[in-house]
């Protein structure tokens, strides 16, 4: 994630954003987040999209909040080419 999005994020009134990887480091990087100032960035693993998830994810859209598919990572599992 680019700084400028974490700086506008955090600048940025009202403005939650959900970001979905494929990453085991979700933990880590909300942490990060957090020290740096950016407790409107949350950074969710996802191995597979299950009910409860998705419940979750519905429920954050319609409370207003964004959200982002982190897409530049293989996925969990995946073969190098």
């Amino acid at each position: 994630m680019s700084r400028s999005v974490v700086r506008w994020c955090r600048t940025t009134k009202g403005f939650a954003l959900n970001v979905l990887v494929h990453s085991k480091h979700a933990e880590s990087f909300n942490r990060a987040l957090r020290q740096a100032g950016a407790s409107e960035i949350r950074v969710i693993q996802v191995v597979e999209l299950d009910l409860p998830l998705m419940m979750q994810l519905k429920e954050r859209i319609e409370a207003g909040e964004w959200l982002a598919i982190a897409a530049d990572r293989a996925p969990c599992g995946a073969r190098r080419r």
